[in-house]
């Protein structure tokens, strides 16, 4: 009897501590990105995510880092972040748009946070990327500069903005 009484307590505190939940402290980081849902699958629709740096007309740098995928509902997740000036600016951005077309992504949605211009919050925006492919004898991936408006941008029109190739970086699109 003494020992069944022992099991059941042994047992009892198991499940008592198992059952705990954990508190887990997450911090932002530099490459800020949000949390993949566990029930996307690979073929659940178009990608496009990439992080690098390009050097602007002016000799400056930004850095980017950015993700988008379209989920098995229709709808697009993702977001991203520019850091210009060795983190002196920063904008963080949801894209709710991805276009895909062969190794051509235009993203588009609304700016979350933009450390200099705070009236620009809730902004939308707009970039296009390419995917020149992987290894060495591949061209540079290629990316335009953000393009930003007050009033919100589509991801299916091509804006005409610029494109420059980027540097220490990857960038891929996926149909």
């Amino acid at each position: 009897m003494r020992q069944s009484l022992w099991a059941m307590a042994i047992t009892l505190v198991f499940l008592i501590t198992g059952c705990q939940q954990e508190n887990l402290v997450v911090s932002e980081t530099e490459n800020f990105t949000a949390p993949v849902e566990n029930t996307q699958t690979r073929a659940s629709g178009p990608s496009a995510n990439g992080q690098g740096t390009l050097t602007n007309p002016d000799g400056s740098t930004r850095h980017f880092s950015f993700h988008a995928k379209e989920k098995n509902n229709g709808s697009i997740q993702g977001s991203g972040v520019l850091t210009y000036g060795g983190g002196l600016l920063k904008i963080k951005f949801d894209v709710d748009c991805l276009e895909v077309s062969g190794n051509t992504a235009h993203l588009s949605g609304i700016i979350t946070s933009w450390s200099d211009n705070p009236d620009g919050v809730g902004w939308g925006f707009w970039f296009k990327v390419i995917d020149n492919g992987e290894g060495a004898n591949a061209d540079p991936d290629e990316m335009t500069r953000l393009g930003n408006s007050p009033s919100p941008l589509d991801c299916t029109v091509d804006y005409g903005i610029e494109i420059y190739q980027i540097e220490g970086g990857n960038i891929q699109v996926k149909s």
